[in-house]
């Protein structure tokens, strides 16, 4: 399961929008679950599916990976507004970090951008690249109301 949280600052005093899943099956079927924060609030994480489990249930479940791209502030986001303790997690930027040559070049963290920029260009070609990065520019565009509202 990979998670993206989007909003305004995330930390504990944040205003979380929305809440992006994708499920992974092993076979491609665009399975992507966009969440708004704004709408569903704490039904988000405590409405039981069929199975009566919660996705607080599932987040913090440590044999079902929750995969991020820098969990730190998601991490304090949750916890603080809905008491999910995550468990079972794979930051993908930490390990892009550990995985350089050299200590001098793990001084900083790579955002997700450079990061899909530098990484991903070798298992996709560029027109797949160029719709992630449209993908992101109409998701970032679909915030900016909700932002706005929240920041006021």
């Amino acid at each position: 399961m990979y998670i993206d949280l989007e909003g305004v600052d995330l930390c504990r005093e944040c205003s979380l929008s929305i809440l992006t899943l994708l499920i992974d099956t092993g076979i491609r079927t665009g399975s992507v679950y966009p969440i708004d924060m704004h709408t569903l609030r704490t039904q988000a994480f405590y409405t039981a599916g069929t199975k009566r489990k919660t996705l607080k249930d599932i987040c913090q479940n440590e044999m079902i990976l929750s995969v991020f791209f820098d969990v730190h502030n998601d991490s304090g986001t949750l916890f603080a507004h809905f008491s999910v303790a995550l468990q079972g997690v794979e930051d993908v930027q930490l390990m892009e970090s550990a995985t350089r040559k050299t200590t001098a070049s793990r001084a900083f963290l790579s955002g997700l951008t450079k990061y899909v920029k530098n990484n991903m260009l070798t298992s996709f070609g560029g027109s797949e690249l160029t719709t992630w990065k449209l993908a992101k520019e109409k998701e970032s565009d679909c915030l900016k109301p909700n932002m706005a509202a929240s920041a006021a």
